[in-house]
């Protein structure tokens, strides 16, 4: 141990667990509770997955954009519209996911509320491509089906991380 670094005492013997790398230049060691956890594990497990499936729901979705775009016949603007929306429902997600996480790591009741919103936002998105887009496909009745189903559980486990949180 350098001379700067001062040894843990009683950390270990309270229950808690040191918060931070070190304890240089005497500026502490902040202490948290095993009790003072504000995060839900199974909340960060979701949004793990929901990452992996955003990224999915898009090439699904562009690969059925070229398919339609290429084999039914849409009039002027309608295809581009529903690209362009794919895009914005693809960039809410994310900051969806994102705010979410944060919220539910960082302890933010702001961010989990913004991200509640986002994912009505979300919602109504995909409610447009399950049944107001020109034409809807079976596997895009799947995969927004099972994006609806992302979107529940997490409105779910964010409501109570928030009461978790308090």
């Amino acid at each position: 141990m350098s001379g700067d670094q001062k040894p843990l005492t009683g950390a270990t013997a309270t229950g808690a667990t040191p918060v931070g790398a070190t304890t240089r230049g005497g500026s502490g060691l902040t202490l948290r509770s095993k009790d003072d956890a504000r995060s839900l594990a199974v909340l960060e497990v979701l949004l793990y997955f929901n990452k992996f499936y955003i990224a999915l729901f898009w090439l699904c979705q562009i690969l059925m954009f070229i398919y339609k775009g290429e084999n039914l016949p849409y009039a002027t603007g309608i295809l581009a519209g529903e690209v362009i929306l794919q895009f914005a429902l693809t960039a809410v997600d994310l900051l969806r996911v994102y705010l979410f996480s944060y919220g539910n790591l960082a302890g933010s009741r702001v961010a989990a509320i913004l991200g509640i919103i986002l994912t009505f936002l979300a919602i109504l998105g995909v409610i447009y491509l399950l049944l107001f887009q020109t034409y809807t496909l079976r596997p895009e009745l799947i995969t927004c089906s099972l994006a609806l189903v992302f979107y529940l559980l997490g409105v779910i486990l964010a409501i109570g991380a928030l009461i978790y949180m308090t």
